[in-house]
């Protein structure tokens, strides 16, 4: 359970050597990562790290409104411990945004990898930089600062929203939840016209491609431009906001 990582996404013309799903200028096909995406490392195998604190009040749906201290370390299961995420934008000729996101991961698991897309940063106690994710002894007083008044989900708000990868049986469908102020909705299936998702044949590694502009993801007639400044990947242990966080980037 590493690092929540704020991150802004500037979405810019990109050339591409692949095209799958056509027009993505990407290459879905499992083998992580597609030229030119943003790699965001994390702390894998038998070492503590950094994360939300398992309980009632650190849920999928309500992690938001907990009150720090909520973040402890944490050796996480390699059926649910995650080595590291990548993102990625892409605008196609005709205009349309795409979005690319993978993950690699310890061991085949299955489990979800969820990736939640928060229009506003991550607020100013959550200042990881210099904060080591990893427990190598005693505390640090960096660690303790940040664990005693950070929580890197207490920005969600109205329109936020979760992709959410189920890789159960090597399933490559993509659901989407949209968070109304109270909770996230049903999940809903991307149609696969406008998105698509592979996982290796080793199950280590995962990427999909998602038509941010036809996928039903923002309000049909939009008013303002809209940015995502805090991206946050996690393992879960279902699609619903009673599900457990496991590793988080």
């Amino acid at each position: 359970m590493a690092l929540a990582i704020g991150v802004t996404t500037v979405f810019a013309v990109a050339t591409a050597l692949a095209d799958n799903p056509l027009g993505s200028g990407y290459d879905i096909n499992g083998v992580v990562p597609d030229a030119g995406a943003t790699p965001f490392p994390d702390p894998v195998g038998s070492v503590d790290e950094l994360g939300p604190k398992n309980g009632s009040g650190t849920k999928l749906g309500n992690i938001h409104t907990a009150i720090p201290p909520m973040l402890d370390f944490t050796n996480i299961n390699g059926g649910v411990d995650l080595s590291g995420m990548w993102l990625d934008t892409n605008v196609a000729a005709n205009g349309d945004v795409w979005l690319y996101f993978a993950f690699s991961r310890e061991a085949a698991t299955t489990g979800q990898v969820a990736f939640e897309f928060q229009q506003a940063p991550l607020p100013g106690a959550c200042d990881f930089t210099n904060v080591s994710p990893v427990q190598t002894g005693a505390l640090t007083p960096a660690q303790q600062a940040l664990i005693a008044n950070c929580n890197p989900w207490a920005g969600r708000q109205t329109n936020d929203f979760l992709v959410v990868f189920d890789t159960q049986g090597n399933s490559t469908t993509l659901n989407k939840r949209i968070f109304s102020g109270n909770g996230f909705g049903a999940p809903l299936a991307i149609p696969a016209n406008v998105s698509a998702a592979a996982i290796a044949p080793n199950e280590l590694t995962g990427e999909g491609a998602i038509n941010l502009t036809q996928a039903g993801i923002f309000p049909a007639n939009p008013t303002q431009c809209t940015t995502f400044a805090n991206v946050i990947a996690a393992t879960v242990t279902g699609n619903s906001d009673s599900a457990d966080f496991k590793d988080t980037i």
